[in-house]
């Protein structure tokens, strides 16, 4: 027979025994390890909420063309649950310039309806930031495709002078400082893209792709049509529409008599080049000439090509 104290030394064993080893036996955890919804997940730090709370940082990065100042804004969002895996942390990038091959870079869309703008082209009387512009590459792009002759009765473009002229707006653009996608959508306005464009004369002898004052540079004067359009012909094209003539102004004479340091500069001197002034009221889509000029430009600089939707003329 067990003694009283044997008895309750043995209840003790029992009764405590059992709890230690409960605790010696209770699965643990590593560190830094958490429960949700029935799975493990890594604490990446000791601030981190649970997957359906953590905010996500998106960088959305915007450079402009000419500044090359960029800015920086974050957007927050919660992640969705991915059934336990993990969500990766992304940056993505809008960039106004070069079209960029980094993964999840993203540029502005080309627009495809037109907006009619009138005033004096500035963004406060509605006309688009140079930073909504579309970048040159994807200008390019959807332009080149339509740089024909049929409208003129003349062969097409050869894919080598199409080329050409995508050069000489490159090499014109540097030697002059005016940007690459104003002489572009200058070029379309006035001739399509179309090397063998016929001069015009309307008081003012105009030739080539940019219509320029009284230039040289032509493939297609006087009943002479050049079929190929030599590179050094384009060239000099695009170095008189933009650089100006003996006779008259070319771009970038317009810009600097735009007198502004805003993006209305270049809707003015879009105004200019077509008419020679920019009417007393300030209005772009006022005075002489081709009204609806500038509000083309600024459309075809947005990556607008379809046909003017303007009522002005």
């Amino acid at each position: 027979m067990l003694t009283t104290y044997s008895q309750f030394l043995i209840y003790t064993f029992l009764i405590y025994g059992k709890f230690a080893l409960s605790v010696l036996l209770k699965p643990t955890h590593p560190r830094n390890v958490f429960h949700e919804r029935g799975t493990l997940v890594k604490r990446e730090n000791d601030y981190l909420l649970p997957r359906l709370q953590r905010p996500r940082s998106i960088s959305l990065q915007t450079k402009s063309h000419h500044s090359q100042k960029n800015q920086i804004l974050t957007a927050r969002a919660f992640e969705e649950p991915s059934h336990g895996h993990r969500q990766n942390h992304k940056t993505l990038s809008i960039v106004n310039g070069p079209v960029s091959s980094t993964p999840n870079t993203l540029i502005p869309r080309a627009t495809t309806s037109y907006t009619q703008y009138t005033g004096d082209g500035t963004t406060a009387a509605g006309w688009p930031d140079q930073s909504a512009w579309s970048t040159f590459e994807d200008l390019w792009s959807a332009n080149a495709p339509l740089m024909l002759c049929s409208q003129f009765s003349q062969p097409d473009n050869s894919p080598s002078e199409t080329a050409s002229i995508k050069s000489a707006i490159s090499s014109v653009s540097v030697s002059t400082g005016v940007d690459n996608r104003f002489i572009l959508a200058v070029i379309m306005q006035e001739s399509s893209g179309c090397v063998r464009a016929p001069t015009t004369n309307g008081g003012v002898r105009n030739p080539g792709l940019m219509q320029d004052h009284d230039g040289k540079g032509t493939c297609n004067d006087a009943g002479v049509v050049q079929d190929p359009c030599p590179d050094n012909e384009i060239e000099l094209m695009v170095q008189e529409g933009t650089g100006g003539t003996d006779a008259g102004d070319g771009l970038e004479q317009c810009l600097s008599k735009a007198q502004s340091d805003d993006v209305s500069r270049f809707y003015k001197a879009a105004r200019i080049y077509n008419s020679g002034s920019i009417d007393p009221s300030g209005d772009l889509g006022a005075g002489g000439a081709t009204h609806c000029y500038a509000s083309d430009i600024a459309n075809r600089l947005l990556g607008y090509t379809g046909r003017s939707e303007c009522t002005l003329d």
